[in-house]
């Protein structure tokens, strides 16, 4: 069987208050491709036909992590037929220095900011751009901005689980995230061991590995003193149940690390010295994460509850995994 061709095209947006020259974001946009004349001087192939609306998915990055090391993702969604916003940021990482980022909105995690606005700084400029790219060019009538999924690893996908509230972003109908957690820090003001709330607008598919090393570093700063806590897991136990979020799940990776999601496995990304040693290969997971996930948005953006059986059935298969749902 002849695989579906991938092209993409790159775009820039400016976000919203962000400060200059830290306020441009640069969009990779990842799409399954038809046949027929390229439709501009750069040589962009026209969309393909065969899958009907693409829903879109925004691809977050983990802190000052390449976007490259998720093209993988990004290539394997899109011949699933999903458009792929794939976003770099560059912008303040607290404190006092810059990195890549997915955008984050200090501002709206302290205690008596948070839920007044998104987390997500870039969010709102990416989705506008999803809409101007349905408009007009390449993808003109061929997304549906209407189902849109987060997909975020570490930060990002935090930045993904606290900004899926239809008050802000109707229009987000799933998230996935990879070693990520809404454990708030003391840093900005939480009690120790608070965990944000989901809200329950949106699906959810949390990864977690075995062998996250900078996740269990940091565990100890959200639990109360001497107590040991999962922020992933009860993470999960905070989405509340609701219509929307029927069909979540909470899947963790034996012996995967942090960096897991990340191809290649070159080693060159902040901190990987502080991680753990994987001891399941990065093909094995990803292999695994892309077919979950596929299943998941096509059950979720496309509202076809027959990906449904088959995603258990993966989940149940899948010797390296564990897994709760809800």
């Amino acid at each position: 069987m002849t695989q579906q061709l991938v092209h993409s095209f790159h775009r820039a947006t400016r976000i919203d208050g962000a400060p200059e020259p830290y306020d441009t974001a640069h969009v990779t946009i990842y799409y399954p491709a038809g046949e027929g004349d390229r439709v501009d001087a750069v040589g962009t192939r026209p969309v393909a036909i065969t899958f009907g609306r693409l829903p879109v998915v925004i691809l977050l990055p983990g802190m000052n992590t390449d976007l490259t090391y998720y093209r993988w993702l990004a290539i394997d969604l899109a011949r699933r037929g999903f458009a792929v916003l794939s976003s770099s940021l560059v912008s303040e990482v607290p404190p006092n220095t810059y990195g890549i980022t997915p955008g984050v909105d200090v501002s709206a995690i302290k205690p008596d900011t948070f839920g007044t606005k998104p987390v997500g700084r870039a969010l709102a400029a990416l989705l506008r751009m999803a809409a101007a790219l349905d408009a007009e060019g390449p993808l003109a009538g061929a997304l549906d901005v209407h189902n849109v999924a987060l997909v975020g690893h570490s930060a990002g996908g935090t930045v993904a689980l606290e900004s899926a509230s239809a008050a802000f972003f109707p229009q987000v109908k799933a998230v996935v995230s990879y070693a990520s957690h809404t454990m708030a820090s003391t840093v900005f003001g939480w009690p120790v061991g608070t965990v944000l709330p989901l809200s329950g607008d949106a699906a959810v598919m949390l990864f977690s590995g075995t062998k996250d090393g900078l996740v269990a570093a940091s565990a100890r700063w959200y639990g109360e003193e001497g107590e040991r806590v999962d922020p992933i897991a009860r993470t999960f136990e905070t989405l509340p149940a609701t219509e929307r979020s029927a069909g979540s799940w909470l899947l963790e990776i034996e012996g995967a690390n942090h960096f897991s999601v990340l191809q290649p496995q070159d080693g060159l990304w902040p901190r990987a010295d502080e991680d753990w040693e994987a001891t399941l290969s990065a093909e094995e997971a990803e292999d695994f994460m892309g077919e979950a996930i596929g299943l998941f948005l096509q059950q979720h953006l496309r509202a076809d509850e027959s990906a449904a059986a088959p995603l258990a059935a993966l989940i149940a298969a899948t010797t390296f995994v564990t897994a709760q749902s809800r």
